[in-house]
């Protein structure tokens, strides 16, 4: 009985993940926009079709034979695969590649909020809260570029369920397999490591304990720098490559502040990706918040972000999801701990009046940060929805603090 509960609760998740991810790969393909998928200007896909396969070709060439990116090989060979196998076009395989491990991954967002103890129903909020995340239903518009995340995010997930399963192997192939996907991912590295040891444990003490589960985590870096090692020794001109893509990652920092539009382009970008989640967190009665997940999360963020700030474009806002990955599984949780509070709170007439008059005034402020402040500097407006999927992130979590901030005093 239990069996036949649990698999009807994946079904359920299934559908409802392939409905959203048909959603977003047909918003990619519309020809009202403008995506790495349909991609067309006066040189790329000029007879305006769903696929730009003339386009992606040049990504697939710039991926295997950049000296830095040559070293992440699996999307490459697996969009190529899957063009051999079906005989569709590049730009189809590349976006049946991407969109099915978008969709794989919200399951295993599903799959992990049940291991932390989840209801369905928080599962299934946590799961719709990822498909609905910035970089994850905008994936493939300019300035985003995503390519090898999908798989990036798959083995990450991997390996926290093989930490809370627990099953060590599963955790050291998916950590092993994020780093082959994007060497960045050794980013995560001691944030799961807290956890992977945190996990029943009552105390830092400096014994064999901590030296057996460190080597569990050695084992991906030690197989990494052998494989880094026998690239460098065969592409040529892999040491320079790597010397002048280091010369060009220091120089990020100056590159995400180098003009107001900028500055403000680079703020507005981690707000979209950042603060709906960190509002559902702060919303949160305090015990909620001390947890040793919510712990790596922050420290995962504050890595992250600083490595984004002086070695990455900001505007490539990718770059800034690898955290969420640890709070994902619990935010279903938090949203139906929020919404229960709120109908309660909103029995009164007197809250639905300051819930009237709020919601004008946060619709005016959001608009007005989405609209004219927010600034793309590497696309267009009018080719994605950026502008009011920001509009609907500053309204939303306005609403919600607000919303707080009123509880106590009506």
């Amino acid at each position: 009985m239990v069996n036949n509960s649990l698999r009807k609760d994946y079904l359920k998740a299934s559908v409802i993940g392939l409905i959203i991810i048909a959603v977003s790969f047909f918003i990619h393909i519309h020809p009202s926009f403008n995506s790495m998928i349909n991609f067309k200007t006066s040189v790329y896909n000029t007879e305006n079709a769903c696929f730009s396969n003339d386009y992606i070709q040049v990504v697939l060439d710039y991926h295997k034979d950049h000296p830095v990116f040559s070293r992440r090989p699996m999307t490459t060979f697996l969009i190529e695969t899957v063009k051999e196998v079906t005989g569709v076009g590049l730009a189809a395989s590349f976006a049946l590649v991407g969109f099915f491990f978008f969709y794989v991954n919200g399951l295993l967002v599903y799959a992990l909020s049940r291991f932390l103890k989840s209801t369905s129903g928080q599962a299934l909020w946590s799961m719709l809260l990822y498909h609905l995340s910035f970089t994850i239903l905008f994936p493939y518009f300019r300035t985003t570029y995503t390519y090898d995340e999908p798989l990036q995010y798959f083995f990450c997930l991997l390996a926290l369920i093989g930490i809370y399963k627990p099953a060590n192997w599963l955790m050291v192939l998916g950590l092993t397999g994020a780093v082959f996907a994007r060497e960045s991912s050794l980013v995560v590295f001691p944030s799961f490591f807290l956890l992977y040891y945190f996990k029943g444990s009552e105390g830092f003490k400096i014994r064999w304990d901590v030296i057996r589960k460190a080597l569990l985590f050695a084992v991906p870096v030690v197989i990494y720098l052998g494989y880094y090692g026998y690239h460098l020794s065969t592409f040529q001109a892999g040491v320079e490559a790597d010397y002048d893509e280091a010369s060009i990652r220091v120089s990020q920092l100056s590159y995400n502040f180098q003009s107001n539009a900028y500055t403000l382009e680079t703020i507005s970008l981690f707000l979209i990706v950042n603060l709906f989640p960190l509002v559902l967190l702060f919303l949160q009665p305090r015990s909620d918040r001390s947890g040793m997940l919510i712990k790596a999360f922050w420290v995962l963020l504050g890595l992250n972000t600083i490595m984004v700030l002086l070695g990455a474009r900001v505007s490539e806002s990718r770059v800034l999801t690898l955290p969420l990955l640890l709070l994902w599984p619990l935010m279903g949780g938090y949203v139906q701990a929020i919404g229960s509070d709120l109908i309660v709170q909103l029995r009164g007439k007197k809250m639905r009046i300051v819930l009237l008059i709020s919601m004008m005034m946060m619709a005016l402020a959001a608009y007005f940060g989405a609209f004219k402040v927010y600034e793309q500097t590497g696309a267009k407006a009018d080719e994605n929805l950026f502008n009011e999927y920001f509009f609907m992130v500053l309204f939303t979590s306005g609403m919600l603090l607000l919303l707080h901030a009123f509880r106590k005093k009506v």
